[in-house]
């Protein structure tokens, strides 16, 4: 097998990743097959969901964060990947399984209201671009699923809205014009 292409990390300017905001919007970036997770930890969250058949290491890096655990980053290229029509993202389980995943982290209270509105919008934003390129792919059978679930993603409505000075400002005044203001 040729090599095609080696991907490299697109985030080593900030690769340490210690919000969940941060874990959801970019999509983890952490291939089970390439991180080393210490066995303890691993069994404490209790290992990778069995309901998920996609989303597992997204699911398990989160709970890992959840109970006190960071990361780190080792800029080596360690595995190696390859694409095909038939793998599992292209596969109606892969839809279950994020509709699963939005449906188990979106709400979830992380402790502090602006981190779980910003996790929220990501998890929404992250999911709505998945699908919709999924939308784009004419080869998938269950088309009707697919629609229902970007719908119920879109229409999604977040529990969490942070307080504070400045939380409820109204955007809609004219000093919040798009327009460049000159002096």
């Amino acid at each position: 097998h040729a090599l095609i292409a080696e991907r490299t990390f697109p985030y080593e300017v900030h690769p340490v990743l210690s919000r969940p905001s941060e874990f959801i919007s970019r999509d983890a970036i952490m291939f089970p097959s390439s991180a080393l997770i210490c066995r303890e930890k691993y069994l404490a969250v209790g290992g990778f969901d069995p309901a998920l058949v996609g989303y597992e290491d997204d699911d398990l890096y989160l709970r890992l964060l959840l109970d006190g655990n960071t990361t780190s980053y080792c800029p080596a290229s360690v595995t190696n990947s390859r694409l095909h029509p038939n793998q599992t993202s292209r596969q109606t389980v892969f839809l279950r399984s994020a509709e699963y995943f939005f449906n188990k982290w979106f709400g979830y209270d992380w402790g502090d209201s602006e981190e779980s509105a910003l996790a929220d919008a990501r998890l929404k934003a992250r999911l709505s671009n998945s699908l919709a390129v999924h939308l784009n792919d004419q080869g998938l059978h269950d088309r009707g699923s697919l629609w229902r679930f970007f719908w119920a993603v879109q229409d999604a409505q977040s529990p969490h809205r942070p307080t504070g000075k400045g939380a409820q400002a109204d955007i809609s005044g004219p000093e919040h014009s798009h327009k460049e203001q000159r002096s």
